[in-house]
């Protein structure tokens, strides 16, 4: 997972990230959160993404609030914060240039957070990663401007865990499973 990061977050996007032979981590990694990874055949990571509750120390407040616009970052036991979201490359499958572990990890992501109590996820994403939620049919909300950080346009974003978007999440879900049927 941590191999995976740092191709995404080092190699790819271009951020500037602490990597200690070729694994990115982060001080919130020590801070007990919870981790969701796909992983293909042979146990490689190819998706991760990381889930810290607001209250306590998370990026969109601590290293990412001018994406906010002066707004105060979200702090609630109810809003959790979705961060490290990584997908390897893969062969697209869609008009977003994505495969379809990155909508299988954000339907899994709603619905771990969904049985969690969550009421709402926040974060900080791609233009273009925004396009592909829009796209699954999800209603997240942009906290702000976008700003260019390392290679791409980025942005804080909150995705409430409505009916709607549970319904989003199971569907895409029940599909992949058909599919892999």
């Amino acid at each position: 997972m941590y191999r995976l990061r740092c191709h995404v977050f080092h190699d790819r996007l271009g951020w500037d990230v602490r990597v200690e032979n070729g694994r990115e981590h982060d001080w919130f990694d020590l801070i007990g959160p919870h981790y969701l990874v796909a992983h293909n055949g042979d146990e490689t990571a190819i998706g991760c993404c990381r889930l810290l509750p607001t209250q306590g120390p998370n990026m969109l407040r601590d290293i990412f609030p001018f994406l906010l616009d002066g707004s105060e970052p979200p702090a609630a036991e109810s809003v959790w914060e979705v961060s490290r979201f990584a997908v390897s490359d893969c062969k697209p499958c869609d008009g977003f240039g994505f495969s379809e572990i990155p909508s299988l990890m954000v339907a899994q992501a709603v619905r771990f957070a969904a049985d969690h109590g969550v009421e709402a996820l926040v974060g900080v994403t791609s233009a273009p990663f925004e396009r592909m939620l829009q796209g699954m049919g999800l209603q997240i909300e942009r906290l702000g401007a976008a700003r260019r950080i390392g290679r791409v346009m980025s942005l804080a974003f909150r995705l409430p865990l409505d009916a709607a978007t549970l319904k989003v999440a199971n569907d895409t879900v029940r599909n992949e499973l058909r599919h892999a049927a």
